[in-house]
């Protein structure tokens, strides 16, 4: 797995970085409804143009201010996982949506979850806090993923928002994260940095 490291619920409402992306009280309830919250943080070197794109994405144009990552699990002890068009052949991955500026983040859950896959939740619990600290010649942009487990109310999912661009999904035996893993930092030299950043979760979700 990549280098983590992990935080606290006070290092990250004290970060400069990351606390502008918080809703005032958003761990201490996440904390009240979970339990002890597990956080870590991760830096991944970009290229300029990436770096650009995650800067604009959250700090320029405030489109969101982090995403949910979905590990949807069946009865079978399955993981769902989907690919796009635009992916790299036989590209998989959990799926993910962003949270919006002053969106709650179990707002953002039950509507990224049904958004995705037409599922309704019937449960879910809270498995960790991954913060991405993205550099470029020194500077430095954060984003946050919040990893949930999810038990679904259906077994065949369908896309319900056609700009996700969704192209296909696949279950997979749990213990199959860490191969997916290595598959997502194995990508392209194209599709390189994306594929890191991307391998993070599923590492901490198979050692998790």
């Amino acid at each position: 797995m990549g280098s983590l490291i992990k935080l606290n619920v006070s290092d990250v409402e004290n970060s400069e970085l990351f606390s502008p992306l918080l809703l005032d009280g958003e761990l201490a309830d996440l904390k009240d409804k979970f339990g002890k919250l597990v956080i870590y943080k991760t830096t991944v070197e970009l290229v300029e143009e990436h770096f650009q794109y995650w800067h604009d994405l959250t700090t320029k144009r405030r489109d969101r201010r982090g995403e949910v990552a979905l590990v949807i699990e069946n009865e079978k002890n399955q993981v769902l996982l989907h690919t796009k068009d635009h992916y790299p052949t036989g590209a998989f991955r959990i799926p993910t949506g962003g949270i919006n500026y002053n969106e709650k983040v179990i707002d953002a859950l039950h509507r990224e979850t049904f958004e995705e896959t037409g599922f309704s939740l019937v449960s879910y619990k809270f498995i960790a806090l991954l913060l991405y600290e993205f550099e470029y010649l020194g500077q430095k942009n954060p984003f946050m993923s919040f990893i949930f487990h999810v038990t679904p109310d259906g077994v065949k999912p369908q896309v319900q928002d056609e700009n996700e661009k969704i192209s296909g999904f696949r279950w997979i035996n749990r213990r199959e994260m860490g191969e997916i893993a290595q598959e997502l930092r194995n990508l392209p030299d194209a599709w390189k940095e994306w594929g890191i950043m991307r391998a993070i979760p599923h590492e901490l979700v198979h050692d998790l």
